[in-house]
């Protein structure tokens, strides 16, 4: 995060996706994530549009279900709406959430021109509405980049697995790695 923070201090994020964890469950992957969306100062949509904080995994074969998928935004970006949609047709057990948000960016590390850039207006002045979607994506740079910006992330994601799965080791650890 610090890498990120250095190189894009001056750009808002999105960052969206099934987190695999109950935010607002009060375990220990869920407090550090809740600590990073604080250090990072990002909002979640869901605590802005609170009639959608609803669970987004649901199993009915199983009988479980939880809100593991979130979208958070920079403090600069405006919220227009946000939606945990519920298709009739849907082949997965995840709902699809659906984010509409105004990045206004005055960086020209962000815009390349130092002025300030409204997606809604550029979308409305172009003729084919653009949609971002994760399976269109070149693939290879999405998977180099994931692994260079988040194996620190993975590795302590890992550390915390195995103290939460071998707590008798927990201290061993903490010890070698201080």
């Amino acid at each position: 995060m610090k890498i990120l923070n250095c190189l894009f201090h001056d750009c808002e994020c999105i960052i969206g996706g099934d987190f695999n964890v109950n935010i607002d469950g009060g375990d220990v992957l869920a407090s550090r994530i809740v600590d990073i969306v604080s250090n990072c100062c990002l909002i979640r949509c869901d605590d802005v549009f609170l009639f959608q904080k609803i669970s987004t995994y649901i199993n009915y074969s199983l009988n479980q279900e939880s809100c593991i998928h979130y979208v958070l935004v920079s403090q600069g970006c405006v919220i227009n709406n946000f939606t945990v949609l519920d298709p009739e047709i849907n082949f997965s057990d995840h709902l699809p959430l659906l984010a509409d948000v105004t990045i206004k960016c005055t960086s020209p590390t962000c815009s390349g021109k130092g002025s300030s850039w409204d997606c809604r207006t550029f979308y409305s002045l172009s003729t084919n509405r653009i949609q971002l979607r994760w399976d269109k994506a070149d693939r290879s740079s999405y998977y180099y980049f994931t692994a260079v910006n988040c194996s620190n992330l993975s590795a302590m994601l890992l550390t915390m697995l195995f103290c939460r799965l071998n707590p008798e080791m927990y201290h061993l650890l903490t010890v070698v790695s201080v």
